[in-house]
């Protein structure tokens, strides 16, 4: 598999409260959260529910919507997403996979997680190209981990926000899928 060789943008994930599975990302590489130590307010705001979750950024009028979607089925094997300009769907890589594979304007895109690593990686199947990685934390309980996305393999630009946005989303949602895997194997 290919790694892109373009300059990436990286994004770290923190959790809002000890112990919930909504989130708070900021832009650039931290070991502690920004807006705790200088101020800087996180560029999008990640809220978990039961059966959804919602992608929200902050705007000069307040927070808005810019990825929404909900689990499906018994398992929760499956999700429609909602962006501004588009649907994607997305799905478990397979039965017990802790992997999501999702498909946004006709490419197909899919989480690999293994149980052995702490890295996720991000692949654009049609290219067989990797667009993104995600470097879990394990030792920091209020950092979640470190997300690297690539700029576009074939111009060196960096990619749409809406994308950007389905990205970080969808980063979220191995990692809650993690986290309930987690949960289960302990109880």
């Amino acid at each position: 598999m290919a790694v892109s060789t373009h300059t990436a943008d990286i994004y770290t994930f923190f959790r809002k409260k000890p112990l919930s599975f909504d989130g708070i990302v900021f832009s650039g590489e931290h070991s502690k959260n920004p807006q705790k130590e200088n101020g800087t307010p996180p560029i999008y705001h990640i809220n978990v529910g039961n059966r959804s979750l919602e992608l929200l950024e902050q705007k000069t009028g307040g927070m808005e919507a810019v990825v929404t979607g909900g689990f499906e089925g018994h398992s929760q094997s499956k999700a429609l997403l909602r962006t501004k300009n588009s649907l994607a769907s997305a799905r478990t890589n397979h039965r017990f996979s802790r992997g999501w594979t999702f498909v946004y304007l006709s490419s197909e895109y899919k989480w690999s997680v293994s149980a052995m690593s702490s890295k996720w990686t991000l692949t654009d199947v049609n290219k067989k190209v990797v667009v993104a990685f995600f470097k879990r934390s394990s030792l920091k309980l209020m950092q979640i981990g470190t997300l690297s996305i690539y700029h576009d393999s074939d111009t060196g630009m960096p990619i749409d926000p809406e994308f950007i946005a389905l990205i970080v989303f969808t980063c979220k949602m191995v990692h809650y899928t993690n986290e309930v895997y987690e949960m289960a194997a302990v109880s």
